[in-house]
């Protein structure tokens, strides 16, 4: 189990990669930041994904799009399906 002090650090990184991708539309460097982060991706990927969509959501239809391209081009990259579907299980 990951330590409150490294989930509040990951949260920030993750806001910020998310920030990040919306300004710029880089997905290459979404994804180097999201490889980067300071936890595993296998153990906080799926709230990466969480807090893409939940942006996503509470912007315009622009960034929604990206958001869906950016899964779209890191499911081959992170497995973002994977993360996906835990997410839809209640896994995060």
């Amino acid at each position: 189990m990951l330590c409150y002090t490294v989930l509040c650090c990951v949260s920030l990184q993750v806001n910020s990669i998310v920030e990040e991708y919306f300004s710029s539309g880089d997905v290459g460097n979404a994804a180097d930041s999201l490889s980067e982060l300071d936890a595993p991706v296998a153990t906080m990927g799926h709230y990466f994904v969480k807090r893409l969509l939940t942006l996503a959501l509470d912007r315009k239809d622009k960034e929604r799009e990206m958001a869906s391209s950016l899964l779209s081009n890191l499911y081959a990259e992170v497995g973002a399906l994977v993360f996906f579907i835990m997410l839809l299980c209640g896994w995060g």
